[in-house]
């Protein structure tokens, strides 16, 4: 069965379609991981007709969302998604998520894993313990910035400069969450970062150099409606 599935319309106009193919969910009780394969699919007329989906090896073998594929201005697909670590947490009952990073640099037709073992630490309300759910943005060339869902109350973020093969060790972000995923737009006109961050309906608007620069000020939440979403 493929389920989740994630679009991404590349520079030439192809749409790119991951979707995930759940085998085996994972149980608490018996300690296991569970196993899912992603898939890969092109249309080159705008979803009439699609090549034959080929595996993407990310490297391992669960993960339960898929929440960040983007393209870079060299033309690289890079993706990002969490993993069931060998780590079981026995006072939460569950293994402890990891992120991954992995990219194509020929419209998807091979895949390379980077970087395997994004970690941060355990927060005061652990559901799904560890590092969950990445979203990225590119600030500038190959320098792309990651938020990661954490347990923490905040959002962790990393950042890598060789487009997404590695990445720094994650370090809390400005931006206070709950344990739920969040979601990354770049608005390509005025060249504004915009983190939408869904569970409450908030989101913060943050210009591309200050997030480049690090120096980001507390801006004031603004709920989606008076943004006309």
């Amino acid at each position: 069965m493929l389920f989740r599935s994630y679009p991404l319309v590349d520079r030439k106009g192809a749409l790119h379609a991951f979707a995930l193919r759940f085998h085996a969910i994972g149980y608490k009780d018996r300690k296991e991981r569970g196993r899912c394969e992603l898939y890969h699919l092109v249309s080159g007329d705008g979803g009439v007709t699609w090549s034959e989906p080929t595996r993407v090896d990310f490297g391992h073998g669960y993960t339960g969302a898929m929440n960040s594929f983007i393209e870079l201005k060299s033309g690289r697909i890079l993706g990002a998604l969490s993993y069931t670590s060998d780590h079981f947490v026995e006072g939460v009952g569950q293994h402890e998520f990891r992120s991954v990073s992995f990219y194509s640099d020929d419209a998807g037709k091979t895949w390379r894993v980077g970087q395997d073992d994004i970690q941060v630490p355990f927060g005061p309300q652990v559901v799904h313990p560890g590092a969950i759910e990445p979203v990225m943005v590119e600030l500038a060339p190959n320098r792309v910035r990651m938020l990661i869902r954490t347990q923490t109350l905040r959002f962790f973020e990393s950042l890598s400069s060789d487009g997404g093969a590695t990445f720094s060790a994650p370090a809390p972000s400005r931006f206070m969450a709950p344990d739920a995923p969040g979601a990354i737009l770049r608005n390509e006109v005025t060249h504004n970062t915009f983190k939408i961050y869904w569970p409450l309906a908030r989101t913060w608007v943050i210009t591309l150099d200050a997030w480049a620069s690090g120096v980001l000020p507390l801006a004031p939440l603004k709920t989606m409606s008076s943004l006309g979403v």
